[in-house]
């Protein structure tokens, strides 16, 4: 029997309602999940760009501020003639290239020298053909009797061809991967120790910095060797954090490329490191060393820096009598213990590795031990000031880092004892070894000798401007409005300075910088003669008096003929001396004839040339509206 349905309209009608409804909630249910199912998905994606972009802008503005530095530095290479040493270390470095050999001037490393001249060399340049190279018959370390020849050929080199202006700028651009590595060092030590933009701060301040500048635009061994020396003690500082054969290598690898570029590393890294040692010995070390993995990474690291300094003589090997031509009377000379005298003397005839190493080191023990005469605030000194280095810094370092530098050593070294951590101490000590290991130096030769202390105060710097911008309480926005003023006095005393970064001072040098600092390149170190050239050009000067310092070959360079002027020489017509020649009289070490030229004080220039050299006119002419040092 077949069931019988009874069906009535209401029920129906529900039913259908019922799924109407249904399926829109369920519509609606099914948007509202994928709204939070993309939610969920694009809210970490917000992050994690947020996070990318936030640690990825201050290494981007980082490159940023590298480029336009270099943009700065390069802007001066068609400006600014050579300066003093640039001939020695491209002929140094050509002869190194171009003959296997370094007998030239081991007086300085080659590694910066090959750098500078390398440019050179890919341009087609090589080392001049009829040039004999051999052991010079002076003693070790009288290297400025030979500087003529040295000086002769480094000019050839840059005359050959016709292309002065391209082979200066070549052997320069050799100092621009040193610098880049230097805002690498300063970017990645800072950002460390204070974050992202402590590290952007201090790039800024390292990439503005005037005695940076001036010798990464410059073909010297200085900017090099500043930047390793740092590398030296960050790396050392990263072994000590987490010891490892790989770093222990590193550490051998940066320090011998430091001691490749300038003898006078072997003075600043030990310093350097006694500092970063004793910041780990009082605030970091918790427990007795692994003395078997302390042995190994010695071995490492020794083995390392013994093989790549080798490797930069170019693995040679002979007898001492190939470095000195009078072995025997050469190391008498050297005034050491009785003893030691011996057995160098015994030494003599047997093979040694690099022997221009030891020519090299004996001429610098020498030079410094007999000292030479040294320039400051209007005094000339044969052996030096034991605070000559501090007044360097101090007048040659814009005021507004001084300030950030100081407050970043306080806040450092505060915060160090604070949170027990030994890592924020160590650019402070390594700032007081520098200083510290220079007081007993007798040859003050310009800040340029102590650039490595740079990289130290900017990291200082940037931890200054942090400490400054997270202040609390109600000085909050009183240190930030600081800071800003800080910077932009900073940034407005830097960039007035362009393109003479040699001769930049800051305020506390009042209107004569120069006579508070005069030589080793701090004011006048020749980089003006090109701009005497054409001064005297645009005047239709058809004979001119010389009383100019520098090592530009001035036949070469462009100039009328001239009468190379020497001391208590009176001369009419029109007269150029450079204020190194007013104030100290002799062309290169001074203070013998000091008041050689001080009749032209008598007389007021009519135009000066760059910073440092001065145009007369004698019978006197006071047209000019410039006046004579001192005046």
């Amino acid at each position: 029997m077949t069931p019988q349905f009874r069906f009535s309209r209401r029920p129906v009608e529900q039913t259908a309602t019922f799924c109407a409804h249904a399926s829109s909630q369920l519509r609606y249910n099914t948007v509202q999940i994928h709204r939070a199912l993309a939610t969920v998905r694009l809210f970490p994606a917000i992050r994690s760009h947020h996070t990318y972009f936030s640690r990825r802008l201050p290494a981007f503005f980082a490159v940023l501020l590298l480029v336009i530095a270099v943009t700065r530095v390069v802007a001066t290479y068609q400006v600014l003639s050579q300066a003093a040493d640039e001939p020695a270390t491209i002929a140094a470095g050509m002869e190194w290239l171009d003959r296997g050999t370094y007998a030239l001037d081991p007086f300085h490393p080659p590694l910066a020298r090959v750098a500078a001249a390398l440019g050179p060399f890919a341009e087609g340049l090589r080392f001049p053909a009829k040039t004999v190279v051999e052991s010079q018959p002076e003693l070790p370390g009288d290297r400025f009797a030979t500087m003529p020849s040295v000086f002769r050929l480094g000019d050839d080199i840059l005359y050959a061809g016709g292309h002065y202006w391209r082979t200066l700028a070549l052997a320069r651009l050799g100092m621009v991967p040193f610098f880049a590595f230097g805002v690498f060092l300063v970017y990645a030590w800072t950002r460390e120790l204070a974050g992202e933009i402590a590290a952007l701060l201090a790039v800024v301040f390292f990439t503005t910095l005037p005695p940076i500048l001036a010798f990464t635009g410059f073909a010297y061994t200085d900017m090099p060797v500043a930047v390793f020396i740092a590398a030296s003690a960050f790396v050392l500082t990263r072994w000590l954090q987490r010891p490892s054969t790989k770093t222990a290598i590193l550490f051998g690898v940066v320090t011998a490329c430091a001691a490749l570029c300038k003898f006078t590393s072997l003075l600043f890294l030990p310093a350097c490191w006694v500092a970063a040692l004793c910041c780990w010995i009082w605030l970091g070390r918790n427990q007795a060393p692994d003395w078997r993995s302390v042995t190994r990474a010695i071995i490492w690291a020794g083995l390392a820096f013994l093989l790549l300094s080798w490797a930069g003589y170019r693995f040679s090997v002979g007898p001492l009598r190939t470095a000195f031509a009078q072995p025997e009377q050469d190391i008498r000379a050297l005034h050491l213990p009785g003893s030691l005298s011996r057995v160098l003397d015994y030494a003599a005839d047997l093979p040694v590795p690099a022997p221009p190493v030891f020519k090299g080191l004996a001429g610098n023990f020498r030079t410094n031990a007999l000292g030479r005469p040294s320039y400051l605030l209007g005094n000339i000194r044969h052996t030096g000031w034991w605070y000559f280095f501090v007044v360097a810094v101090g007048v040659k370092t814009p005021l507004a880092l001084l300030l950030l530098a100081l407050l970043g050593i306080v806040a450092s070294l505060i915060d160090s004892t604070r949170k027990h951590c030994w890592l924020l101490a160590v650019p402070s000590a390594c700032v007081f070894a520098v200083l510290l290991s220079t007081t007993w130096v007798k040859v003050d030769y310009g800040v340029r000798h102590i650039l490595c202390i740079y990289s130290f105060l900017a990291v200082l710097g940037g931890y200054g401007a942090m400490a400054l911008w997270r202040a609390e309480g109600a000085g909050r926005w009183t240190g930030r409005m600081l800071l800003a003023g800080l910077l932009i006095w900073h940034l407005i005393s830097t960039f007035r300075a362009h393109p003479d970064y040699v001769a930049y001072f800051n305020e506390l040098a009042g209107q004569h910088p120069e006579r508070i600092l005069l030589w080793g390149c701090d004011y006048d170190c020749g980089q003006d003669t090109a701009r005497l050239a054409q001064l005297l050009k645009e005047r239709h000067v058809a004979h001119v008096g010389l009383s100019v310092f520098g090592s530009a070959d001035f036949a070469r360079l462009g100039f009328p003929p001239f009468e190379i002027l020497d001391p208590y020489q009176q001369a009419t017509g029109w007269v150029a001396a450079s204020i190194r020649r007013l104030e100290t009289g002799d062309t290169f070490s001074g203070g013998s004839h000091r008041d050689g030229f001080k009749w032209l004080e008598a007389c007021s220039p009519v135009a000066r040339a760059g910073k440092t050299v001065y145009l007369y006119y004698l019978p006197c002419e006071t047209s000019g509206d410039f006046r004579p040092p001192g005046k």
